[in-house]
């Protein structure tokens, strides 16, 4: 499997016969010519989607939206604690700590979750009753999670968080074990992954460090 970062959120998997799109909203999209397209979004925030994919992709792609996005355009819509299946491959929905879902996807070639906003937003100038709540809806969902074996995992790490930013990819990491963790949702800032290695010293971390770059066979490239 080939992924890469695109930018914030978007993301691209490309595995032996489809290639798979995660949270376009914007930018430029090279869709191979020999693979299936599909394309996901795991809710409708203007940073994971925007209504111009639908002309983006090729003819021919499979559109997954999250339920609480409302278009006329043909596509399957999918909510939180659902599963899809397609073409030899399986979405299982989990919810969100913001809005949407997460999702994981099983594949040939390995598991690959990808969260969307679930994270823990522990945000600096909340009470503590608040911080606590966001936690705890994380962990619960990280519970459902935890029972299916993951390769790699897209986690938000938002530096707007503070020092807080590496929360969600630890308490990933220390209860679903994936096998290799990419963060997400930081705009174009890419060092952010060289902070979080920095921070999380023996959590398997892939630091991508521009937008549109690329890991292959990603479970051996930690």
């Amino acid at each position: 499997m080939k992924f890469c970062h695109l930018h914030h959120s978007t993301v691209t998997l490309e595995t032996a016969t489809h290639f798979f799109v995660f949270d376009w909203y914007q930018g430029e999209i090279v869709f191979p010519a020999d693979k299936t397209p599909v394309v996901i979004a795991t809710h409708g925030h203007a940073d994971h989607y925007h209504p111009r994919i639908f002309t983006h992709a090729p003819e021919g792609t499979r559109f997954i939206l999250s339920d609480d996005i409302q278009t006329n355009s043909p596509h399957t819509s999918v909510g939180p604690d659902t599963s899809h299946a397609f073409d030899g491959y399986k979405i299982t929905c989990f919810g969100s700590t913001d809005q949407g879902i997460s999702l994981l996807l099983e594949t040939h070639e390995g598991t690959f979750f990808f969260a969307g906003d679930l994270n823990a937003w522990i945000w600096p100038e909340d009470d503590e009753e608040t911080q606590i709540k966001e936690r705890d809806d994380f962990l619960r969902e990280l519970d459902k999670i935890k029972v299916y074996p993951v390769d790699l995992a897209c986690v938000p790490a938002d530096p707007r968080l503070g020092e807080n930013f590496a929360e969600g990819v630890r308490l990933f990491d220390k209860i679903v074990n994936p096998r290799a963790v990419i963060p997400i949702h930081f705009q174009d800032d890419f060092d952010t992954a060289r902070r979080l290695r920095e921070k999380l010293p023996h959590t398997p971390i892939i630091q991508l460090k521009h937008p549109g770059d690329c890991a292959d066979t990603f479970p051996h490239q930690v």
